[in-house]
């Protein structure tokens, strides 16, 4: 899915990990089958990789499942077959904002609800059961505060390459931007929302972004220079604008995943 990040590799991987062992009956003291060419993983070896990654108990972690557990289960996909299950959270902060929570059935450990929950407590996101992550507890107006808005360069040059605003959130979550030129004689914005440079000078675009229900604007600067002169119009930021025009671009929704491109989700770890 698109919204898997390098954030939650670890946690990924030991699911697969857990999930290929073997869960033995009480008192059982056989061997575990072996497929030819594979190694066969022991409950053991899973529950001490467990250990290393993951927190199964604790304050925080007893606070963070009783939040998830107090959600209707239509919402979190918790227990709606009645069946046992656990819970275990990631020891890493994603994006040093979010605990990152699983929850997986006892029987066979496979992993069924996966979930981002703040450590402010402000709201809480179910990721995998839909094509983007759905917030499920909460608001936004804490996590848009952690967006950072910024230009890819704000370096331009004409006749060359195109500008670039980049959003980046702490999680795979869904965002829409807008960007806005704030004098069209020097850039424009294309249906891409790419910088387009029209002539030489400064420009002020508009970033607006919203996350849920919360809008946040950010004015960034970018400099129109000459292609072959690059590091001379670097310096050289005093031309005079010609003229004012605001272009203004529809939003753009974004489903969240690894840099990719204009506007693209860049997830921090």
């Amino acid at each position: 899915m698109r919204f898997h990040a390098k954030a939650l590799t670890a946690g990924i991987a030991l699911s697969l990990l857990l999930t290929a062992a073997p869960v033995w009956a009480a008192g059982s003291t056989g061997a575990a089958k072996t497929v030819p060419g594979r190694t066969a993983v022991t409950s053991q070896y899973a529950s001490q990789a467990s250990d290393a990654y993951f927190v199964t108990q604790g304050e925080t972690f007893e606070k963070v499942k009783s939040l998830l557990e107090s959600l209707a289960p239509a919402v979190t996909g918790l227990n709606k077959l009645n069946y046992p299950y656990g819970m275990r959270m990631d020891k890493t902060l994603t994006g040093d904002y979010f605990y990152h929570v699983q929850a997986y059935t006892k029987n066979d450990r496979k992993v069924f609800g996966d979930y981002l929950v703040a450590k402010d407590n402000s709201c809480a996101w179910r990721l995998g059961a839909e094509p983007e992550a759905r917030l499920i507890y909460g608001n936004t107006e804490k996590l848009i505060k952690k967006a950072k808005i910024y230009l890819l360069s704000s370096r331009i040059p004409k006749g060359g390459n195109v500008g670039e605003v980049r959003v980046r959130v702490p999680g795979p979550i869904p965002y829409d931007l807008r960007v806005t030129s704030l004098n069209q004689a020097v850039a424009k914005v294309d249906e891409n929302q790419h910088i387009v440079p029209i002539s030489y000078g400064k420009v002020d675009v508009l970033a607006d972004v919203k996350i849920g229900d919360s809008t946040r604007s950010e004015k960034l600067r970018a400099y129109v220079v000459d292609k072959q002169q690059w590091e001379e119009e670097r310096s050289s930021t005093s031309r005079p604008s010609i003229g004012i025009g605001i272009g203004i671009g529809g939003w753009h929704h974004h489903h969240g995943g690894i840099d990719i491109g204009i506007g693209g989700v860049i997830w921090d770890e």
